[in-house]
């Protein structure tokens, strides 16, 4: 019977084996080929081989394929948390102003309402400026004007 065993490096072997053959010949065969180191596990479908288990009752077919793997080493330790010396960045956050439209627009004793706050000349009506100390600026298109005494 004819098997296939696919090494670490992805080069795949053609093995000649009898029915009766266990895991451990196969192995040792292929160690002594080269192919295989003996540290290495040999592994069908989704089983690993144990080396007392012949390939037949395994249910290994004719031109089927075994898979070498290598044992890997255990993770590292687990590490100590980390202490930081600076305190963590306060993000800001948004405050909530009640009827926040009135401060936009106010309504004088006559009727006629008065626009508090200029529109921006980018982005268009509908989006304010800011009022700062010195200047005015757009929050959406980052343009600023100084202000006009």
């Amino acid at each position: 019977m004819q098997i296939f065993v696919r090494t670490t490096c992805g080069k795949t072997v053609l093995v000649e084996i009898k029915p009766e053959t266990t895991v451990e010949s196969l192995k040792q065969e292929l160690i002594e080929r080269g192919d295989i180191s003996p540290k290495d596990d040999l592994i069908y479908g989704d089983r690993l081989l144990n080396s007392s288990h012949d390939l037949v009752s395994s249910k290994m077919e004719r031109y089927s394929t075994l898979f070498v793997t290598s044992g890997l080493d255990g993770g590292a330790k687990k590490r100590k948390k980390k202490s930081y010396s600076t305190p963590k960045k306060i993000k800001h956050k948004l405050k909530k102003v009640k009827l926040r439209i009135l401060k936009y627009y106010s309504v004088q004793k006559d009727g006629v309402v008065k626009r508090l706050r200029s529109s921006c000349p980018k982005c268009g009506p509908g989006v304010f400026l800011a009022n700062h100390h010195d200047r005015l600026y757009c929050g959406r298109c980052c343009e600023s004007t100084r202000k006009t005494i």
